[in-house]
Parts: structure tokens; sequence; C-alpha cells
């Protein structure tokens, strides 16, 4: 059993993902914590501990203006559903920017929250 050390909530964030640099596929993440995201790829495989990139695209204060930010994560698992990811790195800066989009997560899908303490790996 898994054992999170922070809660996951539910997302419906936009997000490309890159393999070798080059974008593989646009799906959306389903959920999100600080140490990973699950996304909705339908049944693609890569092998566990694959490295990709996953680029979120979020809102700038200009209405017409998007801003990307890609970060390095790899494959935990997959499932038909889709793929559940770990970042790679958990430096300040990565930690800041997904405590934001986590916010932004959950004030944009309320009260519905994960349990950050059960065996589900990811959305598994």
């Amino acid at each position: 059993m898994e054992h999170r050390g922070s809660d996951r909530v539910f997302s419906d964030l936009s997000v490309v993902l890159f393999k070798n640099n080059v974008p593989v596929i646009s799906c959306k993440a389903s959920n999100l914590s600080v140490y990973g995201l699950f996304v909705k790829t339908g049944p693609v495989k890569f092998r566990r501990n694959s490295i990709l990139e996953v680029e979120f695209v979020t809102p700038t204060n200009s209405k017409s203006l998007k801003k990307s930010r890609r970060i390095p994560v790899y494959v935990v698992h997959h499932t038909k559903q889709g793929l559940g990811l770990a970042f790679m790195h958990e430096g300040p800066q990565i930690i800041g920017f997904v405590k934001k989009l986590i916010n932004e997560a959950s004030n944009a899908m309320s009260p519905r929250r994960l349990s950050g303490n059960n065996n589900l790996i990811m959305g598994k």
C-alpha cells in the first residue's frame, strides 16, 4: 500500500507529452499532486521508467497569451485509460509551479479531492 505525502486533486488541465523533444500526444491531466500526475491518453504504452516531458500551458494575466512550462517525468505505470507519471525533479521552482497548478485545479474543481492515503498510484 502506498502512503502519499501529498493529496491529489482532480483536474482538467490540458497537457502535451514529449518524447526526445518531440510532441507525441495532447491529452488531459485527470489528477495532480506535487509528486506527479495521471494523464488520460487512452491505450498508449510506454515502458515503466520511460522518460518523457509534460508541458503545461497556463493562462497569463493577458487575455490572449498563455505560458507553457515543460517538466521532465517518468512513467510509473500505464492503463487502458492513460499514464501515471512522476516528476523527475522536486526542486523549489517545480514544486512552486505545481502547487500553483494544484491550487488553480482545486479552485476550478472545488471540493472533489482524492485522498493522499490510499493504495492507488496516480489514478490507477
